[in-house]
């Protein structure tokens, strides 16, 4: 670490932390944690610090227009091309499917004006991306979740303030969403829960909680010998999903390879004893030596 530039220890800073490198070791048995082998390439290039495949010149943002870096650092972090907005509603419809699949009732990009919440107008156009039902955590009150992948680097390559000795973009990043919703900051009636990530694939403490609530709600009905070990298959395949998919829509985006069709893979869980057993596949992403 003493021997790299900022923005590298920024950028290593930001691959550590629990699931952080769990795009490099989901197993690819569907297509939820299967990764093409050009965005796999990249996802490789990144994490070693390597000029990316080749791409366009410059950014595609009209007000921008900065000469594309062979690292990808630029399109990683610009908010005028995009390119983080797109890779964002990826996310978000990965965390639609997980809250999905934990027993959740899940509402997508519900408005303020129809949500009866105090202070806002029928004329507001504010949106939350999710909101989630049913859910034993918070004494039951609905979540507005609203992800976000947010990078350590600004879109010139350098390094923010402090983000090579600690994680400030995670806390920076939920301050602004509980500055963007404060009618549900200070409402009894629904909870605002901000599921913020790094490029990197550090995850905030809040994704951890929700993950590990949602396992227990989700195995609850399992016969006890059963518990444990299901609540953590579906821990795994929880992980795997959201990590991939962060990565692999990071990865499209840097080399403009089909960015417009993303999508979160919309589907249901699979059975138990399919869960259980597909934790131990034949196939491998890595070949073993």
């Amino acid at each position: 670490m003493p021997n790299r530039t900022l923005s590298d220890q920024a950028l290593i800073c930001s691959q550590s932390g629990p699931q952080a490198g769990r795009a490099l070791t989901a197993l690819p048995i569907g297509n939820e944690t299967t990764i093409s082998p050009i965005r796999m390439n990249v996802l490789l290039r990144r994490q070693l610090r390597l000029p990316l495949p080749l791409g366009p010149k410059r950014c595609n943002g009209n007000s921008c227009r900065r000469e594309f870096d062979a690292l990808g650092d630029h399109w990683a972090a610009c908010p005028l091309s995009g390119r983080v907005k797109r890779r964002a509603m990826h996310v978000d419809k990965m965390w639609a499917r997980v809250l999905n699949d934990g027993g959740a009732r899940v509402l997508m990009n519900q408005k303020l004006a129809n949500m009866g919440l105090p202070g806002i107008t029928s004329a507001d156009n504010g949106e939350v991306e999710i909101v989630a039902t049913n859910l034993p955590m918070r004494h039951r009150i609905p979540l507005a979740c609203d992800a976000t992948v947010c990078s350590p680097l600004h879109a010139n390559g350098d390094a923010r303030p402090r983000t090579a000795k600690e994680s400030v973009v995670i806390a920076d990043a939920e301050d602004r969403k509980h500055k963007k919703y404060p009618e549900i900051i200070h409402s009894q009636r629904c909870q605002l829960i901000v599921l913020a990530c790094e490029i990197g694939g550090r995850w905030s403490p809040t994704c951890c909680w929700l993950i590990r609530e949602l396992t227990i709600w989700r195995s609850r009905t399992v016969s006890p010998r059963l518990r444990r070990s299901t609540a953590r298959a579906w821990e795994a395949r929880w992980w795997s999903m959201l990590s991939v998919a962060v990565q692999d829509s990071l990865a499209a985006t840097l080399v403009d390879d089909a960015p417009h069709l993303l999508h979160g893979w919309h589907g249901t869980g699979p059975p138990l004893g399919e869960l259980l057993h597909g934790e131990a596949p034949a196939l491998s992403r890595l070949p073993l030596r």
